[in-house]
């Protein structure tokens, strides 16, 4: 709920930077808010990687379960970070600069075509751990995060769409 509340602010910031027609604030706000979502990810992360063990001994679950949840620790922190820094620029940044389209393409489609067939494969071809199936299942978030980056660094993501 953090990042999105972030995600937010970074696309008010963002759409009035460019809606003003101040393009050079616009990059220079998004190039912050490109180090701040790693800052913020890092410290979500390491927070849920700190608690994690005292709230899991707060309960009595089996041995199995116990097992499992370990085992998904690692992989669910992982994916925490790249979601929380994929929301913050994709979300934040990228549709707020005009670039509306091509993120809701890429944030739709790659459920589909990347996720789902690599879970799939991951699960039933390959019979991988819990944990890796999981980070398979989003890895669509960091290829997200990555288009977003490679936008935001090539400045090709603002396109003012009023006049």
């Amino acid at each position: 709920f953090r990042s999105m509340g972030c995600a937010r602010a970074a696309a008010i910031i963002i759409g009035n930077s460019v809606g003003s027609g101040d393009y050079e604030e616009a990059q220079a706000a998004a190039e912050n808010f490109l180090r701040l979502s790693g800052i913020i990810a890092v410290f979500v992360a390491a927070t849920i990687y700190l608690i994690a063990e005292p709230i899991i001994g707060a309960y009595t679950i089996s041995e199995a379960a116990n097992i499992l949840v370990h085992e998904l620790i690692t992989p669910s922190v992982i994916v925490s970070m790249i979601t929380m820094y994929q929301l913050i620029l994709s979300h934040g940044v990228v549709r707020a600069g005009g670039k509306v389209r091509e993120a809701m393409l890429i944030e739709t489609l790659g459920p589909f075509l990347i996720a789902l067939p690599l879970g799939y494969l991951s699960a039933m071809v390959f019979k991988l751990s819990a944990g890796i199936i999981y980070i398979c299942l989003r890895l669509d978030k960091l290829i997200t995060a990555c288009w977003a980056i490679k936008q935001i660094k090539g400045r090709k993501w603002i396109n003012r769409l009023i006049d």
